[in-house]
């Protein structure tokens, strides 16, 4: 899951049951930072509602699924033991999401009124973006203020890449992502070094996103100004996905607009992430199986191979056989026959 998914329709309907809920998911941020920081664990908010607040969005403005918080490595299992303290359980075990190599483990906890969803990150940066280094990364924190706490978030140039990128990743399909782009860049616009933030981009391999993603914000009235689109990529892709095309319903999945948006990404990286989708770690596959055992999902596609071979010397029986039946029965109904 990922901040901004839609709730459910009704939050969609109603601006005071939208802002009821985040402020509750908001209040349970809080909670879980204050017994990090008990914990003596280093954490940073991605996105949510502190994004929100530091782009002066009503807090109404669009609903809130999650908190994600970022933490270091080191630290994940004494983090994992930090939520479960705090009444969360994890949606699989954790040896299993860092197997995955997806960078994130899911938890939950229950309440009567709210089911909340905690994703916790050891990478910031989804695939293809997840070579990104992590000391980079915390490198590029700041602490801001929010009533009485201080959190510690992406900076303003990281936050504009790392929004970028992930609206990359949703295949340049969720519109929300964009809105919060043209936010951003009208926000902080003035305050952000272009040179900084353009070598920045160029050391995370997310530049073309960058430019992509802001020119379209642009082209759809979302932003005052644009990026200059220097790379072939950002141009190249503004010439397939003209801006407007954003806007219009799309296939789920869409695989045309998951190729296109990898036109954003190296030639390498692009490639490395199109194999990783068509042929996924068995840890994966084990997660998309709702499968524990790794090592069951490991052995599938060990002997998967053989599984054809069989069904094929299978399916040569079942010719044999029928044709064995075939010619039972012709020999009866001539032995019957009247003379």
């Amino acid at each position: 899951m990922s901040d901004g998914d839609v709730v459910s329709s009704a939050a969609l309907r109603s601006p005071e049951l939208t802002a009821a809920r985040n402020l509750a998911v908001e209040a349970e941020l809080y909670r879980i930072v204050d017994n990090f920081s008990r914990e003596k664990l280093d954490v940073v908010v991605l996105k949510g509602a502190p994004l929100m607040r530091r782009l002066g969005e009503p807090i109404s403005a669009r609903a809130l699924a999650d908190n994600d918080l970022l933490v270091r490595r080191a630290s994940l299992e004494a983090a994992e033991a930090t939520l479960r303290g705090l009444g969360y359980r994890p949606t699989r075990p954790l040896r299993l999401s860092v197997s995955a190599g997806t960078g994130q483990h899911a938890m939950v906890r229950i309440t009567p009124f709210l089911r909340h969803v905690v994703d916790l990150h050891w990478e910031a940066f989804h695939a293809p973006f997840r070579h990104v280094s992590p000391s980079l990364v915390w490198d590029h924190t700041e602490l801001t203020v929010l009533g009485d706490r201080q959190l510690r978030v992406l900076d303003r140039p990281l936050t504009l890449i790392h929004i970028a990128a992930h609206f990359v990743w949703h295949a340049m399909g969720q519109v929300r992502l964009l809105r919060t782009i043209g936010r951003a860049w009208e926000a902080w616009e003035d305050m952000v070094d272009v040179g900084d933030l353009r070598r920045l981009a160029i050391r995370t391999g997310t530049l073309p996103s960058l430019e992509y993603s802001v020119g379209a914000a642009h082209e759809l009235g979302l932003a005052r100004t644009r990026l200059p689109q220097t790379t072939l990529r950002a141009r190249l892709v503004s010439e397939i996905l003209p801006p407007a095309e954003l806007l219009r319903e799309r296939p789920v999945p869409d695989y045309e607009r998951m190729a296109v948006a990898l036109l954003l990404v190296s030639a390498r990286r692009a490639a490395t992430h199109a194999f990783r989708l068509a042929v996924p770690r068995a840890a994966e596959a084990a997660i998309l199986a709702h499968d524990t055992s790794v090592s069951a999902v490991a052995r599938t596609y060990l002997f998967r191979p053989f599984h054809a071979a069989r069904r094929l010397n299978e399916y040569r029986h079942e010719l044999a056989r029928l044709r064995d039946e075939a010619d039972q029965e012709a020999w009866r109904r001539e032995t019957v026959a009247p003379s």
